[in-house]
């Protein structure tokens, strides 16, 4: 095809330099009109031939987890194209997450889970049920009475979807291979008044490659709040509602504080708010 459009063009502008006098007429169209029908289908054949055989990447199943700051955040994509989201983070910052790992083109979710009803975890995917086309909608039995959660569930109704209930045994085939399996919790673990521990648990295998994924849960929790409560002489209950759970929260805050945005202070599961005094004391 390159050869046919290079002969064209020299039928056309291949004269002997002796005709100077001829070459300053006006360019005859109706020479030009009979190659350029043939030159720009070939130029465009070879274009496509290009496209078609260009080495793709081979498939592969790609998890990232996104910066959304505290809370969680996860994109899966699997070898055909999917696109699962697991958590949302606690604001719009998942945004800029999907915007940088999803093609510009891409505006469908094909499954979004909530793991539990935590506001950092559950914040984000209000708005990402604004932004995108999501198709299915798994969350975990834990229920919550805050503004997170309730606005989560008005946008998945608004979004004409319902909630799946991810518990233990449910099985996803995801195409191609790749399995998404929900190991927990159980039923028993979904009645726990420890909300972190009512967390869906996912593992997501394809051929010999798995990930798993465990929420919040605090396998050790109880064992924890009684400890807590025979050191310091607090009720259990306390223990195990207050005390752990923040203390769990706040190792997992500080652990990956390079991550966090550079504000003095943010919300913490939508009962409280942290102030961060960048000075030294009792140094």
């Amino acid at each position: 095809a390159v050869t046919l459009l290079a002969f064209s063009v020299l039928r056309i502008f291949g004269r002997p330099l002796g005709g100077r006098i001829e070459a300053s007429h006006a360019l005859d169209l109706r020479r030009i009109a009979p190659a350029a029908s043939i030159a720009l289908p070939a130029a465009v054949l070879v274009v496509t031939a290009g496209f078609a055989f260009w080495p793709s990447a081979p498939p592969r199943l790609t998890v990232t987890v996104l910066d959304v700051g505290q809370g969680d955040a996860i994109l899966i994509r699997t070898p055909n194209g999917q696109d699962i989201l697991v958590d949302g983070g606690p604001g719009r910052a998942v945004l800029r997450g999907l915007g940088d790992e999803l093609p510009w083109y891409d505006r469908s979710i094909e499954l979004v889970l909530l793991t539990h009803p935590q506001a950092d975890h559950a914040t984000g995917l209000i708005d990402v049920l604004a932004r995108y086309d999501v198709r299915r909608v798994l969350g975990g039995p834990g229920v919550q009475s805050s503004t997170a959660f309730r606005t989560w569930r008005d946008a998945v109704r608004a979004e004409g979807r319902t909630v799946e209930t991810a518990m233990q045994g449910v099985a996803l085939d995801l195409g191609d291979g790749v399995r998404l399996d929900v190991l927990g919790p159980d039923e028993a673990e979904a009645a726990d008044p420890q909300i972190n521990n009512t967390g869906a648990v996912v593992r997501v295998t394809w051929h010999d490659v798995s990930f798993l994924l465990a929420a919040d849960i605090e396998a050790n929790a109880e064992r924890l709040a009684r400890a807590e409560c025979v050191d310091t002489g607090k009720p259990l209950s306390l223990a195990r509602t207050l005390d752990i759970p923040r203390a769990a929260a706040n190792f997992r805050f500080f652990a990956t504080a390079i991550l966090h945005f550079h504000s003095q202070s943010h919300v913490m599961d939508d009962v409280a708010i942290n102030y961060t005094l960048r000075q030294p004391r009792g140094v």
